[in-house]
């Protein structure tokens, strides 16, 4: 039987799970995740700051509110290249497109002095 390697996990669709948290923080080499239709409402702790290749993100009709921190996500996602808000209480903001690109990310905790 072969070894669990989440590192070689590319593609990731959950929609319809009424999945109300996540993480994904251990699939680093994550490039696809479909995460639509879920109960979602908060990004902090889902170890998106981690998947440093994910170019497509569908979190499409969630309940993702528009807060500094939800923002701040975005912007680890140097790779993205696709980001779906669609149905969201976030993507009612009509600033919600420029805080997401443009909020410089804070460094991580464990390299804040």
């Amino acid at each position: 039987m072969s070894e669990w390697t989440p590192s070689k996990i590319v593609l990731l669709s959950l929609p319809k799970n009424n999945l109300e948290t996540f993480n994904v923080g251990s699939l680093v080499n994550l490039e696809f995740l479909d995460l639509s239709k879920n109960k979602i409402k908060d990004l902090t702790g889902a170890g998106l700051e981690k998947c440093k290749s994910l170019k497509h993100l569908n979190l499409r009709a969630n309940e993702i509110q528009a807060t500094g921190n939800n923002y701040k996500v975005f912007a680890w996602m140097m790779a993205l290249q696709t980001l779906v808000l669609k149905n969201n209480p976030i993507a009612s903001d009509s600033s919600y497109k420029h805080q997401s690109m443009l909020q410089p990310p804070s460094p991580p905790l464990h390299q804040a002095l």
